[in-house]
């Protein structure tokens, strides 16, 4: 899989002009940046890791699974 767009290694760029709710799902032990119930392609990019983007290749979401999850 490839980004487009002219990408300078060592740099971040913001994939939203939004901020982003967390979601925790404490019985998949899963952490959700952006929109948990917004569908879309998904594709785990290292182990735990999953992107989900739109038809219109948009960010939705990011997947997270940490070994624990944060106090709240």
């Amino acid at each position: 899989m490839k980004v487009a767009g002219n990408s300078e290694e060592g740099f971040s760029y913001r994939v939203s002009k939004d901020d982003l709710p967390m979601f925790i799902n404490v019985q998949s032990g899963c952490l959700c940046i952006g929109n948990p119930e917004k569908k879309g392609n998904a594709v785990e990019f290292m182990n735990n890791c999953v992107v989900v983007i739109d038809d219109d290749k948009e960010f939705i979401s990011l997947w997270l699974k940490p070994e624990t999850l944060p106090n709240i």
